[in-house]
């Protein structure tokens, strides 16, 4: 199912809030809950925007890559791109637990990271938010757009339980979120038809 329109990239940035998606694919007895229109998350308070989408149900499941992924659901992003490169990928995220803080991100149908995420107390934090940008293995996160026009951004649930608030996809790699790494980031992308 997709809501239609897209996201207009500008500048070699977007920002997208997860609950403002173009479709969502229920797999295997799993979803993304908050990914239909109107239909936010809103329990973990910090969100920005109308709430964040959440893989349920939280019961430890984990989707590995072997192509596991792509039985798993999934929440889509049209987006509009004129600057083509590399774009690092930073996701506003939070989960209750390690076992609940990573998922799977590409770009067109292929699988280009598996994102560590933020969990809630991670490091003696206190935050219900965090910005993160890279890998599990510690590599930076990112995408290649190759050509201009739309291209479709996934994520696919890795940990059921793990919450994402925002997506932003740039070109500079040493973003940092002011005033720090919990802050709510830029403003959401304008969207388009094309």
């Amino acid at each position: 199912m997709f809501w239609g329109g897209a996201f207009i990239e500008s500048g070699g940035s977007v920002v997208m809030e997860t609950e403002n998606n173009d479709g969502k694919f229920n797999r295997n007895g799993y979803r993304w809950d908050g990914a239909a229109p109107g239909s936010p998350q809103t329990a973990t308070d910090g969100w920005h925007g109308d709430g964040y989408i959440a893989a349920r149900p939280n019961d430890d499941l984990r989707v590995f890559f072997a192509n596991g992924y792509l039985d798993a659901p999934e929440v889509v992003y049209n987006v509009n791109f004129t600057t083509t490169g590399t774009y690092f990928v930073y996701l506003r995220s939070s989960g209750p637990d390690a076992k609940s803080d990573s998922a799977h991100v590409g770009l067109d149908g292929a699988l280009n990271g598996s994102m560590a995420l933020y969990f809630i107390g991670e490091g003696g934090a206190t935050s219900n938010w965090k910005w993160r940008s890279n890998n599990n293995d510690g590599t930076r996160t990112k995408i290649n757009v190759s050509t201009p026009g739309i291209h479709t951004f996934h994520i696919f649930m890795r940990e059921d339980g793990t919450r994402i608030d925002r997506i932003r996809l740039s070109t500079n790699k040493d973003w940092v979120a002011n005033p720090n790494d919990s802050a709510k980031g830029p403003d959401e992308s304008p969207r388009g038809t094309f």
